[in-house]
Protein backbone atom coordinates (compact mmCIF):
# COMPACT_ATOMS: atom_id res chain seq x y z
CA UNK A 1 0.00 0.00 0.00
CA UNK A 2 1.33 3.47 -0.94
CA UNK A 3 0.65 6.57 1.18
CA UNK A 4 2.01 10.00 0.21
CA UNK A 5 4.29 8.29 -2.32
CA UNK A 6 5.74 5.80 0.17
CA UNK A 7 5.19 2.13 0.74
CA UNK A 8 3.35 1.52 4.02
CA UNK A 9 2.89 -1.90 5.56
CA UNK A 10 -0.71 -2.87 6.20
CA UNK A 11 0.47 -4.94 9.16
CA UNK A 12 2.09 -1.86 10.71
CA UNK A 13 -1.12 0.16 10.25
CA UNK A 14 -3.14 -2.66 11.82
CA UNK A 15 -0.70 -2.88 14.76
CA UNK A 16 -0.86 0.85 15.44
CA UNK A 17 -4.66 0.81 15.14
CA UNK A 18 -4.93 -2.09 17.59
CA UNK A 19 -2.60 -0.32 20.04
CA UNK A 20 -4.65 2.90 19.82
CA UNK A 21 -7.88 0.95 20.36
CA UNK A 22 -6.37 -0.83 23.38
CA UNK A 23 -5.28 2.50 24.91
CA UNK A 24 -8.75 4.00 24.40
CA UNK A 25 -10.48 0.95 25.92
CA UNK A 26 -8.09 0.95 28.89
CA UNK A 27 -8.65 4.67 29.43
CA UNK A 28 -12.40 4.17 29.21
CA UNK A 29 -12.27 1.47 31.90
CA UNK A 30 -9.70 3.02 34.26
CA UNK A 31 -9.94 6.82 34.02
CA UNK A 32 -12.58 8.93 35.81
CA UNK A 33 -15.37 10.24 33.61
CA UNK A 34 -14.11 13.84 33.72
CA UNK A 35 -10.61 12.85 32.57
CA UNK A 36 -12.08 10.63 29.88
CA UNK A 37 -14.10 13.54 28.52
CA UNK A 38 -10.97 15.69 28.46
CA UNK A 39 -9.07 12.93 26.64
CA UNK A 40 -11.78 12.60 24.00
CA UNK A 41 -11.98 16.36 23.55
CA UNK A 42 -8.19 16.47 23.24
CA UNK A 43 -8.22 13.81 20.52
CA UNK A 44 -10.98 15.63 18.66
CA UNK A 45 -9.18 18.98 18.99
CA UNK A 46 -5.76 17.66 17.96
CA UNK A 47 -6.23 18.04 14.17
CA UNK A 48 -7.53 21.60 14.63
CA UNK A 49 -4.59 22.40 16.94
CA UNK A 50 -2.12 21.14 14.35
CA UNK A 51 -3.78 23.35 11.74
CA UNK A 52 -3.94 26.49 13.93
CA UNK A 53 -0.47 26.35 15.48
CA UNK A 54 0.93 28.02 12.34
CA UNK A 55 -1.90 30.55 12.13
CA UNK A 56 -1.67 32.87 15.17
CA UNK A 57 -3.98 35.43 13.55
CA UNK A 58 -6.91 33.00 13.55
CA UNK A 59 -6.20 32.06 17.15
CA UNK A 60 -6.04 35.75 18.09
CA UNK A 61 -9.45 36.47 16.56
CA UNK A 62 -10.95 33.43 18.28
CA UNK A 63 -9.54 34.56 21.64
CA UNK A 64 -10.85 38.10 21.08
CA UNK A 65 -14.28 36.72 20.24
CA UNK A 66 -14.36 34.69 23.47
CA UNK A 67 -13.28 37.70 25.56
CA UNK A 68 -16.07 39.97 24.35
CA UNK A 69 -18.84 37.41 23.86
CA UNK A 70 -18.27 35.22 26.93
CA UNK A 71 -19.68 32.42 24.77
CA UNK A 72 -17.36 29.93 26.45
CA UNK A 73 -19.89 29.60 29.28
CA UNK A 74 -21.60 27.04 27.03
CA UNK A 75 -18.45 24.91 27.04
CA UNK A 76 -18.34 21.98 29.51
CA UNK A 77 -14.69 22.81 30.27
CA UNK A 78 -12.86 26.17 30.64
CA UNK A 79 -11.46 27.18 27.24
CA UNK A 80 -10.47 30.84 27.47
CA UNK A 81 -7.13 30.35 29.20
CA UNK A 82 -6.31 27.48 26.83
CA UNK A 83 -7.00 29.70 23.82
CA UNK A 84 -4.94 32.57 25.26
CA UNK A 85 -1.96 30.32 26.00
CA UNK A 86 -2.24 28.58 22.63
CA UNK A 87 -2.31 31.99 20.91
CA UNK A 88 0.79 33.08 22.82
CA UNK A 89 2.64 29.86 21.93
CA UNK A 90 1.69 30.22 18.27
CA UNK A 91 2.86 33.85 18.30
CA UNK A 92 6.21 32.91 19.89
CA UNK A 93 6.74 30.24 17.23
CA UNK A 94 5.96 32.81 14.54
CA UNK A 95 8.49 35.26 16.06
CA UNK A 96 11.14 32.51 16.19
CA UNK A 97 10.49 31.85 12.51
CA UNK A 98 11.01 35.49 11.60
CA UNK A 99 7.81 37.40 12.43
CA UNK A 100 8.68 40.89 13.69
CA UNK A 101 7.71 41.67 17.28
CA UNK A 102 5.94 45.03 17.35
CA UNK A 103 6.17 47.79 19.96
CA UNK A 104 3.44 50.43 19.85
CA UNK A 105 3.52 53.93 21.38
CA UNK A 106 6.53 54.19 23.71
CA UNK A 107 4.81 56.51 26.18
CA UNK A 108 1.85 54.22 26.64
CA UNK A 109 4.08 51.16 26.95
CA UNK A 110 6.26 52.76 29.64
CA UNK A 111 3.26 53.99 31.63
CA UNK A 112 1.54 50.61 31.39
CA UNK A 113 4.70 48.85 32.62
CA UNK A 114 5.02 51.38 35.46
CA UNK A 115 1.40 50.83 36.51
CA UNK A 116 1.88 47.06 36.59
CA UNK A 117 5.09 47.45 38.62
CA UNK A 118 3.41 49.76 41.15
CA UNK A 119 0.47 47.36 41.40
CA UNK A 120 2.87 44.54 42.25
CA UNK A 121 4.75 46.72 44.73
CA UNK A 122 1.53 47.52 46.61
CA UNK A 123 1.22 43.85 47.52
CA UNK A 124 4.14 44.26 49.93
CA UNK A 125 1.78 45.99 52.39
CA UNK A 126 -1.26 43.79 51.76
CA UNK A 127 -2.78 42.26 54.86
CA UNK A 128 -4.52 39.55 52.82
CA UNK A 129 -1.63 38.52 50.57
CA UNK A 130 -3.52 35.65 48.91
CA UNK A 131 -6.25 37.98 47.69
CA UNK A 132 -3.67 40.56 46.64
CA UNK A 133 -1.73 38.07 44.53
CA UNK A 134 -4.93 36.71 43.02
CA UNK A 135 -6.12 40.18 41.98
CA UNK A 136 -2.66 41.05 40.67
CA UNK A 137 -2.82 37.87 38.62
CA UNK A 138 -6.13 38.95 37.12
CA UNK A 139 -4.69 42.34 36.15
CA UNK A 140 -1.58 40.66 34.72
CA UNK A 141 -3.75 38.40 32.54
CA UNK A 142 -5.59 41.39 31.09
CA UNK A 143 -2.32 43.19 30.29
CA UNK A 144 -0.84 39.97 28.89
CA UNK A 145 -3.74 39.78 26.46
CA UNK A 146 -3.17 43.45 25.51
CA UNK A 147 0.46 42.65 24.66
CA UNK A 148 -0.79 39.92 22.32
CA UNK A 149 -3.26 42.39 20.76
CA UNK A 150 -0.44 44.78 19.84
CA UNK A 151 1.02 42.13 17.54
CA UNK A 152 -2.08 41.78 15.36
CA UNK A 153 -3.24 45.35 14.64
CA UNK A 154 -0.24 46.64 12.73
CA UNK A 155 -2.11 48.38 9.92
CA UNK A 156 -5.56 49.76 9.26
CA UNK A 157 -6.77 46.63 7.53
CA UNK A 158 -5.92 44.50 10.57
CA UNK A 159 -7.36 47.15 12.91
CA UNK A 160 -10.70 47.19 11.09
CA UNK A 161 -10.81 43.40 11.13
CA UNK A 162 -10.08 43.47 14.87
CA UNK A 163 -13.01 45.85 15.46
CA UNK A 164 -15.31 43.68 13.33
CA UNK A 165 -14.50 40.68 15.54
CA UNK A 166 -15.25 42.73 18.68
CA UNK A 167 -18.56 43.95 17.23
CA UNK A 168 -19.54 40.40 16.21
CA UNK A 169 -18.67 39.12 19.69
CA UNK A 170 -20.70 41.80 21.47
CA UNK A 171 -23.67 41.17 19.17
CA UNK A 172 -23.40 37.46 19.98
CA UNK A 173 -23.34 38.22 23.70
CA UNK A 174 -26.42 40.40 23.30
CA UNK A 175 -28.54 38.08 21.17
CA UNK A 176 -27.47 34.47 21.71
CA UNK A 177 -29.25 34.07 25.10
CA UNK A 178 -32.51 34.90 23.31
CA UNK A 179 -31.99 31.85 21.09
CA UNK A 180 -30.02 29.46 23.31
CA UNK A 181 -30.72 29.81 27.05
CA UNK A 182 -27.63 30.20 29.21
CA UNK A 183 -26.59 27.11 31.20
CA UNK A 184 -28.65 26.55 34.31
CA UNK A 185 -25.66 27.27 36.57
CA UNK A 186 -25.68 30.89 35.31
CA UNK A 187 -29.42 31.37 34.94
CA UNK A 188 -30.23 33.23 38.19
CA UNK A 189 -32.14 36.40 37.23
CA UNK A 190 -31.21 39.92 38.32
CA UNK A 191 -34.24 41.66 39.78
CA UNK A 192 -35.28 45.17 40.79
CA UNK A 193 -37.84 44.29 43.42
CA UNK A 194 -39.20 47.81 43.86
CA UNK A 195 -40.22 47.91 40.18
CA UNK A 196 -40.88 44.23 39.57
CA UNK A 197 -38.56 44.04 36.53
CA UNK A 198 -35.92 41.52 35.46
CA UNK A 199 -32.67 43.06 34.28
CA UNK A 200 -31.19 41.65 31.08
CA UNK A 201 -27.72 40.14 31.53
CA UNK A 202 -26.88 38.61 28.15
CA UNK A 203 -23.88 36.30 28.23
CA UNK A 204 -21.94 38.72 30.43
CA UNK A 205 -24.22 37.65 33.30
CA UNK A 206 -24.19 41.00 35.11
CA UNK A 207 -26.50 43.89 34.13
CA UNK A 208 -24.09 46.74 34.85
CA UNK A 209 -21.25 44.91 33.10
CA UNK A 210 -23.26 44.26 29.94
CA UNK A 211 -24.34 47.91 29.89
CA UNK A 212 -20.67 48.90 30.26
CA UNK A 213 -19.80 46.66 27.31
CA UNK A 214 -22.37 48.42 25.09
CA UNK A 215 -20.90 51.83 25.91
CA UNK A 216 -17.48 50.45 24.99
CA UNK A 217 -18.70 49.06 21.65
CA UNK A 218 -21.07 51.73 20.31
CA UNK A 219 -18.27 53.98 18.93
CA UNK A 220 -17.02 50.99 16.92
CA UNK A 221 -20.42 50.60 15.24
CA UNK A 222 -20.31 54.25 14.24
CA UNK A 223 -16.76 54.08 12.93
CA UNK A 224 -17.29 50.88 10.94
CA UNK A 225 -20.55 52.24 9.50
CA UNK A 226 -18.57 55.22 8.22
CA UNK A 227 -15.88 52.99 6.71
CA UNK A 228 -17.83 50.07 5.24
CA UNK A 229 -20.18 51.75 2.79
CA UNK A 230 -20.09 48.76 0.45
CA UNK A 231 -21.74 46.35 0.33
CA UNK A 232 -24.86 48.34 1.09
CA UNK A 233 -26.14 45.76 3.59
CA UNK A 234 -23.02 46.16 5.79
CA UNK A 235 -24.03 49.58 7.07
CA UNK A 236 -27.56 48.43 7.90
CA UNK A 237 -26.23 45.40 9.77
CA UNK A 238 -24.11 47.76 11.86
CA UNK A 239 -27.05 50.09 12.43
CA UNK A 240 -29.13 47.10 13.52
CA UNK A 241 -26.39 46.03 15.94
CA UNK A 242 -26.28 49.59 17.29
CA UNK A 243 -30.02 49.57 17.93
CA UNK A 244 -29.69 46.21 19.69
CA UNK A 245 -26.94 47.62 21.94
CA UNK A 246 -29.11 50.58 22.88
CA UNK A 247 -31.94 48.16 23.62
CA UNK A 248 -29.62 46.11 25.83
CA UNK A 249 -28.69 49.26 27.78
CA UNK A 250 -32.38 49.88 28.37
CA UNK A 251 -33.13 46.26 29.32
CA UNK A 252 -30.14 46.11 31.65
CA UNK A 253 -31.66 48.98 33.69
CA UNK A 254 -28.10 50.13 34.38
CA UNK A 255 -28.13 53.74 35.47
CA UNK A 256 -24.38 54.01 35.00
CA UNK A 257 -24.67 52.83 31.41
CA UNK A 258 -27.49 55.33 30.83
CA UNK A 259 -25.37 58.24 32.08
CA UNK A 260 -22.38 57.10 30.00
CA UNK A 261 -24.55 56.63 26.90
CA UNK A 262 -26.12 60.06 27.34
CA UNK A 263 -22.63 61.58 27.52
CA UNK A 264 -21.54 59.55 24.50
CA UNK A 265 -24.55 60.70 22.51
CA UNK A 266 -24.08 64.38 23.38
CA UNK A 267 -20.39 64.23 22.48
CA UNK A 268 -21.27 62.51 19.22
CA UNK A 269 -23.72 65.25 18.27
CA UNK A 270 -21.14 67.91 19.17
CA UNK A 271 -18.15 66.40 17.37
CA UNK A 272 -20.21 65.51 14.28
CA UNK A 273 -22.38 68.65 14.29
CA UNK A 274 -21.34 69.50 10.73
CA UNK A 275 -21.92 65.94 9.55
CA UNK A 276 -25.55 65.63 8.47
CA UNK A 277 -25.11 61.89 7.99
CA UNK A 278 -24.74 61.66 11.79
CA UNK A 279 -26.90 64.55 13.00
CA UNK A 280 -30.12 63.55 11.25
CA UNK A 281 -30.01 59.86 12.33
CA UNK A 282 -29.07 61.06 15.82
CA UNK A 283 -32.18 63.20 16.13
CA UNK A 284 -34.32 60.38 14.73
CA UNK A 285 -32.76 58.00 17.24
CA UNK A 286 -33.66 60.31 20.12
CA UNK A 287 -37.27 60.34 19.00
CA UNK A 288 -37.34 56.54 18.65
CA UNK A 289 -35.80 56.01 22.09
CA UNK A 290 -38.24 58.40 23.75
CA UNK A 291 -41.21 56.68 22.09
CA UNK A 292 -40.18 53.06 22.63
CA UNK A 293 -38.53 52.87 26.06
CA UNK A 294 -40.77 51.16 28.62
CA UNK A 295 -42.23 53.27 31.44
CA UNK A 296 -40.35 51.19 34.00
CA UNK A 297 -37.06 52.34 32.48
CA UNK A 298 -38.12 55.98 32.70
CA UNK A 299 -38.88 55.39 36.38
CA UNK A 300 -35.46 53.78 36.78
CA UNK A 301 -33.70 56.77 35.19
CA UNK A 302 -35.76 59.13 37.31
CA UNK A 303 -34.27 57.59 40.44
CA UNK A 304 -30.97 59.22 39.46
CA UNK A 305 -32.46 62.65 40.17
CA UNK A 306 -34.00 61.40 43.41
CA UNK A 307 -30.66 59.98 44.51
CA UNK A 308 -28.81 63.20 43.67
CA UNK A 309 -31.26 65.27 45.70
CA UNK A 310 -31.25 62.88 48.68
CA UNK A 311 -28.77 59.94 48.45
CA UNK A 312 -30.11 58.38 51.65
CA UNK A 313 -33.34 57.35 49.87
CA UNK A 314 -31.40 55.26 47.32
CA UNK A 315 -29.47 52.39 48.91
CA UNK A 316 -27.09 51.68 45.96
CA UNK A 317 -26.28 55.38 45.56
CA UNK A 318 -25.83 55.86 49.30
CA UNK A 319 -23.48 52.88 49.64
CA UNK A 320 -21.40 54.04 46.69
CA UNK A 321 -20.97 57.47 48.22
CA UNK A 322 -19.98 55.92 51.54
CA UNK A 323 -17.48 53.50 50.01
CA UNK A 324 -16.04 56.32 47.88
CA UNK A 325 -15.44 58.33 51.04
CA UNK A 326 -13.81 55.28 52.66
CA UNK A 327 -11.55 54.79 49.63
CA UNK A 328 -10.45 58.41 49.89
CA UNK A 329 -9.71 57.95 53.61
CA UNK A 330 -7.72 54.78 52.98
CA UNK A 331 -5.74 56.45 50.23
CA UNK A 332 -4.91 59.46 52.40
CA UNK A 333 -3.88 57.17 55.25
CA UNK A 334 -1.63 55.08 52.95
CA UNK A 335 -0.63 57.54 50.19
CA UNK A 336 2.46 55.84 48.75
CA UNK A 337 1.52 52.18 48.44
CA UNK A 338 -2.18 52.01 49.27
CA UNK A 339 -3.45 49.03 51.24
CA UNK A 340 -2.62 46.43 48.61
CA UNK A 341 -4.54 45.10 45.63
CA UNK A 342 -7.85 43.52 46.55
CA UNK A 343 -7.47 44.62 50.16
CA UNK A 344 -10.05 47.42 50.18
CA UNK A 345 -12.62 45.13 51.82
CA UNK A 346 -10.07 44.05 54.42
CA UNK A 347 -9.61 47.63 55.68
CA UNK A 348 -13.02 49.15 54.91
CA UNK A 349 -14.78 47.74 58.04
CA UNK A 350 -12.78 50.21 60.12
CA UNK A 351 -14.81 52.98 58.48
CA UNK A 352 -18.11 51.44 57.36
CA UNK A 353 -20.27 48.36 57.80
CA UNK A 354 -21.10 48.06 54.08
CA UNK A 355 -19.25 45.00 52.66
CA UNK A 356 -18.96 46.53 49.17
CA UNK A 357 -15.96 47.44 47.05
CA UNK A 358 -15.77 51.05 45.91
CA UNK A 359 -17.54 51.66 42.59
CA UNK A 360 -15.01 54.17 41.29
CA UNK A 361 -11.85 53.19 39.42
CA UNK A 362 -9.63 56.21 40.29
CA UNK A 363 -10.53 55.98 43.99
CA UNK A 364 -9.98 52.22 43.97
CA UNK A 365 -6.50 52.75 42.50
CA UNK A 366 -5.77 55.44 45.09
CA UNK A 367 -6.93 53.27 47.99
CA UNK A 368 -5.27 50.01 46.93
CA UNK A 369 -2.13 51.19 45.06
CA UNK A 370 -1.41 54.72 46.21
CA UNK A 371 -1.00 58.20 44.76
CA UNK A 372 1.88 57.33 42.41
CA UNK A 373 -0.14 54.59 40.69
CA UNK A 374 -3.06 57.02 40.41
CA UNK A 375 -0.70 59.55 38.83
CA UNK A 376 0.45 56.96 36.28
CA UNK A 377 -3.19 56.16 35.50
CA UNK A 378 -3.92 59.86 34.93
CA UNK A 379 -0.78 59.98 32.77
CA UNK A 380 -2.14 57.19 30.56
CA UNK A 381 -5.35 59.17 30.03
CA UNK A 382 -3.36 62.35 29.25
CA UNK A 383 -1.23 60.49 26.69
CA UNK A 384 -4.38 59.02 25.14
CA UNK A 385 -5.95 62.47 24.76
CA UNK A 386 -2.80 63.76 23.07
CA UNK A 387 -2.72 60.78 20.71
CA UNK A 388 -6.40 61.18 19.83
CA UNK A 389 -6.05 64.90 19.19
CA UNK A 390 -3.36 64.13 16.65
CA UNK A 391 -5.38 61.32 15.09
CA UNK A 392 -8.61 63.34 14.90
CA UNK A 393 -6.72 66.29 13.40
CA UNK A 394 -5.48 64.33 10.38
CA UNK A 395 -6.56 66.38 7.39
CA UNK A 396 -4.96 63.98 4.92
CA UNK A 397 -6.83 60.92 6.13
CA UNK A 398 -10.58 61.08 6.72
CA UNK A 399 -10.75 57.52 8.07
CA UNK A 400 -8.04 58.18 10.66
CA UNK A 401 -9.74 61.42 11.68
CA UNK A 402 -13.11 59.68 12.11
CA UNK A 403 -11.45 56.96 14.20
CA UNK A 404 -9.79 59.57 16.41
CA UNK A 405 -13.11 61.28 17.07
CA UNK A 406 -14.92 58.01 17.82
CA UNK A 407 -12.18 56.84 20.18
CA UNK A 408 -12.25 60.19 22.00
CA UNK A 409 -15.97 59.71 22.56
CA UNK A 410 -15.30 56.17 23.74
CA UNK A 411 -12.63 57.33 26.20
CA UNK A 412 -14.94 59.92 27.74
CA UNK A 413 -17.98 57.63 28.00
CA UNK A 414 -16.12 54.57 29.34
CA UNK A 415 -14.21 56.66 31.90
CA UNK A 416 -17.47 58.28 33.01
CA UNK A 417 -19.02 54.84 33.47
CA UNK A 418 -15.92 53.64 35.32
CA UNK A 419 -16.48 56.41 37.87
CA UNK A 420 -19.51 54.49 39.14
CA UNK A 421 -18.41 50.88 38.55
CA UNK A 422 -15.56 48.71 39.91
CA UNK A 423 -14.28 48.19 36.34
CA UNK A 424 -10.54 48.22 37.07
CA UNK A 425 -10.02 44.58 36.03
CA UNK A 426 -12.51 44.56 33.16
CA UNK A 427 -11.12 43.74 29.71
CA UNK A 428 -13.22 46.45 28.08
CA UNK A 429 -11.74 49.08 30.38
CA UNK A 430 -8.13 48.25 29.53
CA UNK A 431 -8.88 47.81 25.84
CA UNK A 432 -10.32 51.33 25.94
CA UNK A 433 -7.10 52.65 27.46
CA UNK A 434 -5.02 50.83 24.82
CA UNK A 435 -7.12 51.75 21.78
CA UNK A 436 -5.55 55.19 21.08
CA UNK A 437 -2.02 53.74 20.99
CA UNK A 438 -3.18 50.80 18.85
CA UNK A 439 -5.02 53.10 16.44
CA UNK A 440 -2.14 55.57 16.13
CA UNK A 441 0.23 52.73 15.25
CA UNK A 442 -2.16 51.13 12.77
CA UNK A 443 -2.89 54.47 11.06
CA UNK A 444 0.66 55.81 11.15
CA UNK A 445 0.62 56.30 7.37
CA UNK A 446 -2.12 56.69 4.81
CA UNK A 447 -0.88 53.76 2.75
CA UNK A 448 -0.57 51.35 5.65
CA UNK A 449 -2.88 48.40 5.19
CA UNK A 450 -4.30 49.58 1.89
Amino acid sequence: MRLYGREVSLWRIAAFSALAAAVIIAAWMLLPGSLMRMLILGLVALPAACYLIDRPEILFYMTTFIIFSNADIYSPIPVFQSFAIFTAVSLVLAVVRGRKFVFIDRRFTILLAAFLLLAFQSNAVARDIDTALHVFGELSKVIFILIIVTQFVNDRKEFRRFLVVIVAAVATSNLLPLVVPVPEAYADPALIGSQGVIRYRGLILEPNAIGFLQVFCIPFYLFLAGVYRKPFIARWVLVGALVVSIGVIVLSFSRGAFVAFALLFLLLLYTERRNKAVMIPGIVLIVIVVLLVPPSYIVRVGTILDALSDPSVDYPMFTRLVTSRVALQLGLANPLTGVGMGNFLVHAPRYTSFPLVVHNVPLLIFAEMGIIALGVFVGIIAVNIKILRGLAGRRDDGEASLLGRMLFIQQAAVLANAMILPALYDHSFWYTLAMPALAAFAYRSRTGGR
